[in-house]
């Protein structure tokens, strides 16, 4: 999607120009296009270099200020992806991700898509396969679970991963090196092997 060339080609264009109008509709009805062929996201925005939103499926948001937000700030580390959160537009839980859109080497923009966590949740809570104690879950970056828990309610970032095999994940993140792969029998987060 930060490839888009009618997208770059509106970010290049200045509001003084005479083509500014047509150029925003058309990166606007792109954005349009992308959100109904990408299912899992649930708003797509472009910000500028300076942080300001220039284009969004979502109207409201053009003008927006975001240069303090960690999705402009963080960007120039490459692709960011902000911790789970409740959208502000809906309420509902999502995360955002974030891209630079580059053109020789020349920071445009940058690209943010909201990601609604129905199709992750629908991933995590299928059981096919798992058995009677076998569980697919999430963990943010601070140890606690982001998806539904299969043994326990209202679980989402009150409930806190330590085991050994969730550091040992943690300690090989980033790591090119080939993972053993075993079946591994241990004490889960509930206290149950």
């Amino acid at each position: 999607m930060a490839s888009s060339f009618v997208i770059k080609n509106f970010l290049t264009t200045g509001k003084e120009d005479s083509d500014y109008a047509a150029k925003y509709e058309v990166a606007t009805a792109r954005l349009s296009s992308m959100l109904r062929t990408a299912r899992t996201f649930n708003k797509l925005s472009v910000l500028d270099e300076n942080g300001i939103v220039v284009a969004s499926t979502e109207e409201d948001f053009v003008g927006s200020d975001k240069s303090a937000a960690p999705s402009f700030l963080e960007r120039r580390k490459g692709t960011y992806i902000k911790s789970v959160h409740a959208c502000k537009l809906t309420g509902e839980l999502a995360m955002s991700i974030a891209t630079p859109m580059v053109d020789n080497n020349e920071l445009l923009g940058i690209m943010v898509a909201g990601m609604s966590l129905t199709e992750l949740d629908e991933i995590t809570t299928d059981r096919t396969g798992l058995g009677e104690t076998g569980e697919i879950y999430l963990l943010n970056k601070d140890g606690y679970v982001i998806t539904p828990s299969r043994f326990i309610d209202d679980t989402f970032l009150k409930q806190e991963v330590d085991t050994p095999e969730s550091r040992e994940c943690w300690e090989l993140s980033g790591e090119e090196e080939e993972i053993e792969r075993e079946v591994d029998i241990y004490e889960s987060y509930r206290g149950k092997r």
